[in-house]
Parts: C-alpha cells; structure tokens; sequence
C-alpha cells in the first residue's frame, strides 16, 4: 500500500456499522486494503472515480480469487471476509479485502499542446468506498456534484499557457464559467475531454483528446460560460472523459474566478 489510509479498525472499535475509505489517489497503482469482514459495498457520495474494483479470496474460483466493481449505478451487497490468516495466491499479500481504482489515473498525462514554457496542474482524483458492517441498504448511494472554485493559476513563461486538468470519470453534464480580470492579456479558455486508455506496452498510457466547445478570447473583465449535457452533446462521447483539460492560453497569473460544477445527472 503506497498511501496513508484510514484504519478499517477504528469504526469497529467505536461502534459504527461502516468504514469509509476516503483519500486522493497517491499513484496510478493504488491498492488499498480492509482488515474486517463486510456485508456490502458502496461507491461513496465523493469520489471522482466512477468504478472501484472490490477484490476478494474465493476458493470457489480456479485462481482463488475473485472480484466485482462497484459505482454510483451498482452496490455490491454479500459477506465478503476479510482473510488475515492467509495470503493471495503467488503472492505475499494478506488475503485482506482489496480496493483498487477501475479506471487509469495518469498524474503524469501532458495535454496536447504542452510546450516548453507551459505549467500544468493536475487536480488528484478521490477514492470513496463505503464497506457496511451490517446489512447493506437497498437504495444505491449516489455521486454528489462535484464543484471546484479557483482565484488564480500557477503563471507559465510569457506567451504560453496554463493547462488544468480536472477529474472528469464517467460525469454526464456539467458547467463550466469563467472571468478574466486581467487589465492588460486577453486569455483564451480552450475545453478539451481527455480520455485514457493502455497503449499496448507495459505501463505506458495512451490518451484520445478531443475539443468540446470553440474556444473563447477573453478580454479584460470579459467572462465565459460553458455547458455541456452527455445526452445531446456528441462531442462529450457519452460521459466517458477522464479528464477535462482546461488550456489558458496569454494567461499571466492574475485573478481569473474559475467555478466548475460536474455532476452524474444527465
């Protein structure tokens, strides 16, 4: 495990009837790890990740493990034991039950464009699993909107851009605004969709970028607002982007009021 976690333990401990694995990712080979036994799975209300692999021992199954994914559409309800007297198969690892991101988290994606003297800033995603200790409810916990407020950006060299990346997995609809209070540069907000893929060599991740809106120039105090909806806007191939990719383009560092709502409602 690369990352502090919180402890599966401590719920039991004080009586709760779940735990709540929630933590920004460390690295695209996140696994993470409960030590208790549970009775359902659930994706929790804050996590950018759209599906979580849930892995488990099954001595039922030929290779003595099985697995299920779990997302905002799909709980994963049954007793799954949490094995610490035993280990994976082929492998060291405690037979403790396994979370693991379903989709490809880059941190190192350069946008398309990238050059020498621009910046980019990645927002990391959010892991949020839920692992009941009682009976799992029948009602599917849902995504909330996911919203971000920015002031100002990292500045690149002059004339070059500032790239955001913002994580984007499996959201449907969204709106996107911003204001440029730039007395001096005219900026330019360019959106793009970012979606990640295994390019066929070992560990090498290979990207499909595509505009959603004609970019805008923004003047001093002039502003923009986007909004896009999965279901009638077939650039945003059906809510399938990992990322979205913001580009200022001129931008300087000075104030740029930045509100970005992402939500899993069509």
């Amino acid at each position: 495990m690369s990352y502090p976690q919180p402890l599966s333990t401590t719920p039991i401990l004080q009586g709760q009837t779940f735990w709540r694995l929630f933590t920004p990712l460390a690295g695209p080979g996140d696994i993470y790890e409960s030590v208790v036994s549970g009775l359902g799975f659930a994706m929790g209300p804050n996590s950018d990740l759209s599906e979580v692999l849930v892995t488990y021992l099954d001595a039922d199954q030929p290779t003595g493990v099985n697995s299920s994914i779990i997302s905002p559409t799909r709980n994963f309800v049954g007793r799954v034991d949490a094995r610490n007297d035993t280990t994976y198969p082929s492998s060291k690892r405690l037979g403790r039950i396994l979370f693991s991101p379903n989709e490809i988290f880059d941190p190192l994606y350069t946008p398309q464009g990238f050059t020498g003297g621009d910046v980019k800033q990645l927002i990391t995603p959010i892991i949020d699993v839920i692992q009941y200790f009682t009976s799992a409810p029948s009602v599917v916990p849902q995504r909330s909107d996911r919203e971000f407020q920015f002031q100002y950006f990292e500045a690149p060299a002059p004339a070059a851009s500032t790239f955001l990346l913002i994580p984007a997995y499996g959201r449907k609809s969204g709106f996107f605004s911003f204001v440029n209070q730039d007395n001096t540069n005219n900026v330019t907000v360019t959106i793009n969709g970012v979606q990640l893929s295994p390019s066929g060599s070992p560990g090498v991740i290979g990207a499909y970028e595509q505009s959603l809106f004609t970019a805008v120039i923004l003047n001093s105090a002039g502003s923009a607002n986007f909004v896009f909806n999965s279901s009638n806007n077939t650039a945003d191939k059906g809510g399938i982007w990992d990322y979205f990719c913001i580009e200022f383009g001129n931008y300087a560092g000075n104030a740029m009021p930045t509100s970005i709502t992402l939500s899993d409602a069509e």
